[in-house]
């Protein structure tokens, strides 16, 4: 599974009913969560609510106000606008307020409820954490051994603060330090990804012996799975990296057959499922090991469905067809672009790393100019957002053939080529046939040596 970190929400969201502060306070039961509280200078009318199995928006007023009543089971979420987020933790029969200025949010967070101690506590673990790690990036470009130093550390220092912290359920203590550990077992895998995405070097790959502490994780604890967000994404990443690494059906079968808890070997298989990707997997190897497996009627159809449509983007079959507005005013589609390899940029205005690629995809437009290949950028900008497109676009004067997806990534050819995060290049023959639905990218020395190839076959 790819570690991107613009990606598109592949949760279930579960759109919420706005009602009055009375409304809801006269409804709480037992088994239910109410969330309250008022929010300054969000740049969004929404919070967004993110659990263990559970997300879910939530609407803000005009005032700042907001209030809803969840039905999931109590535990850790994380509540996000645009510019923040923080770790919170919400129980069943149970109402927190929330209040905060998104200008100035760590001096202006603050709580009321039953549990505001408890989020008071996770809101001076975060700030621990930025204090010893520096912060997302710092931490991240440490090399292994610094990283796993300080890693230790945060550990070490956190199991310290919620041990000495007044006023603490002692039930809270021990699912905490329980979770600290597996935060600190689950920042093994982030430094995988947020270290190749900040020394921009999607290749990276750390030493054999870096994950070493991870042998010493319990991998069939169901309850901690079901109930510990950060328990139940430590396993997901463990046997993800496993899948990986398996090179025969047969190694996939056994590495399933070896899980020995039901509940988690159907959420790995779903998961698995969900996510099979071929720029991430051998998908005949991963499909024939599945495959064997003695899945249920549902589990099988899901299989086969995703493989059907993973097989329909194999090298040499035909794309679908565009007709996309272009920046001149004009519409294209990919039959005006026929006699050319055509590589396309699938992008927005809004993400981060589609602008890291730019210089590098420039380079290779120029590298390539009057040569068969056209460089063609289709961005999935929300159709709200058209006008901006327009102006970044000429404003930053990019290059290459500037077209905008009529549906964002409602757009036909963005769902045939299943574009689940950004950036994303496809490369296509001169005949308009798939030479790659995942090509490298451009920074990359494959995305170079693989156009010198096609180009030279063609001279």
């Amino acid at each position: 599974m790819k570690y991107i970190i613009y990606s598109i929400l592949f949760l279930t969201l579960i759109n919420c009913n706005t009602k009055t502060k009375q409304a809801v306070d006269k409804v709480i039961t037992n088994d239910k969560i109410i969330i309250k509280g008022n929010v300054k200078n969000v740049t969004k009318n929404k919070l967004y609510l993110v659990g263990n199995n559970f997300s879910q928006f939530i609407d803000i007023e005009k005032d700042g106000s907001f209030v809803d009543t969840l039905t999931t089971s109590s535990g850790y979420f994380y509540v996000r606008d645009l510019k923040n987020y923080i770790e919170l933790y919400l129980s069943q029969g149970n109402s927190l307020e929330l209040f905060y200025d998104a200008d100035n949010f760590e001096k202006s967070i603050r709580f009321k409820g039953k549990e505001s101690v408890i989020n008071e506590y996770l809101q001076k673990k975060s700030e621990l954490k930025n204090t010893i790690t520096g912060g997302e990036a710092q931490f991240s470009l440490l090399n292994e051994i610094d990283y796993k130093k300080k890693n230790l550390i945060l550990k070490k220092r956190s199991l310290d603060l919620v041990t000495s912290y007044d006023g603490l359920p002692e039930s809270f203590i021990i699912k905490e330090k329980k979770n600290i550990t597996y935060q600190y077992y689950l920042r093994f895998f982030k430094y995988i990804y947020l270290h190749a995405y900040y020394i921009k070097d999607r290749n990276f790959k750390p030493s054999e012996t870096f994950y070493n502490e991870l042998e010493e994780v319990d991998i069939t604890n169901e309850q901690d799975f079901l109930e510990l967000s950060s328990y139940n994404k430590l396993i997901r990443d463990y046997y993800n990296r496993l899948i990986h690494n398996c090179s025969t059906s047969k190694e996939v079968s056994q590495l399933y057959n070896g899980i020995n808890s039901n509940i988690i070997q159907k959420e790995i298989l779903n998961m698995t499922i969900q996510f099979m990707d071929r720029e991430d997997y051998a998908i005949d190897t991963l499909y024939s090991g599945l495959r064997s497996l003695n899945l249920d009627r549902q589990t099988l159809a899901d299989l086969e469905k995703k493989y059907r449509s993973i097989k329909k983007l194999d090298v040499g079959t035909p794309s679908p067809s565009f007709k996309y507005y272009n920046i001149d005013g004009s519409n294209t589609t990919l039959e005006d672009l026929r006699g050319n390899y055509v590589l396309i940029d699938v992008w927005a205005t809004w993400c981060g790393p589609c602008k890291i690629e730019v210089p590098h995809l420039e380079r290779l437009e120029k590298k390539y100019h009057n040569q068969q290949i056209k460089f063609v950028s289709i961005s999935v900008d929300k159709k709200k957002h058209f006008e901006r497109w327009k102006k970044y676009v000429h404003k930053k004067k990019l290059k290459g053939i500037q077209l905008f997806a009529d549906e964002s990534f409602d757009s036909d050819f963005i769902k045939y080529f299943q574009v689940t995060s950004l950036p994303s290049f496809i490369l296509l023959d001169p005949e308009g046939n798939i030479v790659l639905s995942k090509a490298p990218y451009p920074s990359t020395p494959e995305m170079e040596k693989l156009l010198d190839d096609l180009l030279s076959k063609k001279k």
